[in-house]
């Protein structure tokens, strides 16, 4: 049996550590660099927003939310963008659709999707 009273081990050795925090102390008596990397660092981009890729997947979400809307929401007749897209109803209907699409969806393996799949989502319809 595994002995779990010692605390878990530390994610990098103790030596390497006390480099980074050193490293991190040079970094910052550079006020130049430090003005550099903050300029860089507002307009950091985590993914290529243009890509193919994000382009296909916020499309497919805002297709997927209207949808949704059509079908819960209005089924009678068929609505206008300004009834899909109402700045009145759209956060709570976003919810209702994350909520709804992590009910009813089924990742590759069989389970439910992941918070990141739920992320994306969201993120595709507020784009």
């Amino acid at each position: 049996m595994a002995d779990n009273s010692r605390p878990p081990p530390t994610a990098r050795p103790q030596r390497e550590r006390a480099r980074l925090l050193a490293n991190f102390e040079k970094a910052a008596v550079d006020e130049t660099a430090i003005e550099k990397r903050r300029v860089a660092s507002e307009n950091l981009y985590t993914f290529d927003y243009q890509s193919a890729a994000v382009i296909k997947r916020r499309a497919n979400a805002r297709l997927l939310f209207e949808a949704y809307v059509k079908v819960t929401y209005i089924p009678a007749i068929e609505p206008t963008e300004g009834q899909i897209w109402n700045l009145d109803t759209i956060i709570e209907r976003t919810k209702d659709v994350i909520f709804t699409y992590a009910s009813v969806a089924q990742g590759q393996i069989g389970d439910k999707p992941k918070a990141g799949v739920l992320f994306q989502l969201k993120d595709g319809i507020y784009w």
